[in-house]
């Protein structure tokens, strides 16, 4: 998701994506350690997860202007 959002939205920020790659990272460790092997469960909660971080935190944050 902070690859297809830093490409196609422009209110994207910096912020944004470090939080959806750290949500989704932790969500998906944590998706398998409690659910057991379930591969195609753990890589849609973490998009969905680290999807709604980036739009979050990067509404929440200012962008910096661009040049």
């Amino acid at each position: 998701p902070a690859l297809l959002l830093t490409l196609w939205w422009k209110r994207c920020t910096g912020a944004g994506v470090l939080a959806g790659m750290v949500g989704g990272t932790v969500s998906v460790v944590l998706w398998r350690w409690l659910s057991g092997n379930d591969f195609l469960s753990e890589r849609v909660a973490g998009f969905v997860i680290a999807l709604v971080l980036v739009l979050g935190v990067s509404l929440l944050t200012d962008p910096k202007p661009r040049d």
